[in-house]
């Protein structure tokens, strides 16, 4: 009897440590798996990064890129009468559905639509627009940014990606809109004197 239960206890110590290192092994597989899943999470993050770098990269490639210059502006009374200026695109996307406002000691000026091609020119006059005073100041508004030289505003969209953009004089960098809902000042002041142009 002392033989068979000598026996049983060596079994149990057996079988418990034949448990104990089945649940080591398990612990290990865990962290194995949760290591594995941690590299496929940071795998796909890096990859995720690398396919928005391609896609920002394919953006400032193929974005349009206004420069303008104001040629002449005439006022007349307490309004401006007309300003003629050349638009240039120095990008190598197509700047659609241009807008170019020019202001000048609190009066401005609003071109029409138009659209020019990469590495094109476009000569144009804006003059007074009916009900565009009331929104000409949210086209040039940049809170706490609005260089003293800044006269002029060019808003375009692009063919590839349906963002929008305005180009400001005195600046290099211009500030987009992707299209997914109200947009910033300057969209809805367009979108006002244009209609239907920013939406």
């Amino acid at each position: 009897m002392a033989v068979a239960t000598l026996l049983m206890g060596v079994a149990t110590a057996f079988m418990a440590f034949k448990t104990a290192a089945a649940a080591e092994a398990t612990r290990d597989d865990a962290d194995a798996s949760k290591r594995s899943a941690a590299a496929a999470e940071e795998s796909a993050a890096v990859g995720r990064a690398t396919l928005e770098d391609l896609h920002r990269g394919r953006e400032l490639e193929w974005r349009p890129h206004l420069s303008v210059t104001v040629l002449s502006a005439s006022v007349r009374g307490d309004s401006m009468e007309k300003f003629d200026f050349v638009a240039e695109n120095l990008g190598r996307g197509p700047a659609l559905q241009c807008v170019c406002a020019y202001m000048n000691g609190g009066r401005g000026a609003l071109s029409g639509i138009f659209e020019v091609s990469p590495g094109g020119r476009m000569e144009g006059h804006g003059g007074p627009q009916t009900g565009a005073d009331q929104y000409l100041g949210n086209l040039f508004s940049v809170p706490g940014d609005l260089r003293p030289d800044t006269r002029w505003i060019a808003i375009c969209r692009d063919g590839l990606f349906g963002y929008w953009y305005r180009f400001r004089g005195g600046t290099v960098k211009p500030d987009v809109w992707v299209p997914d809902g109200r947009g910033p000042a300057w969209v809805t002041a367009v979108q006002a004197i244009v209609p239907g142009l920013a939406r």
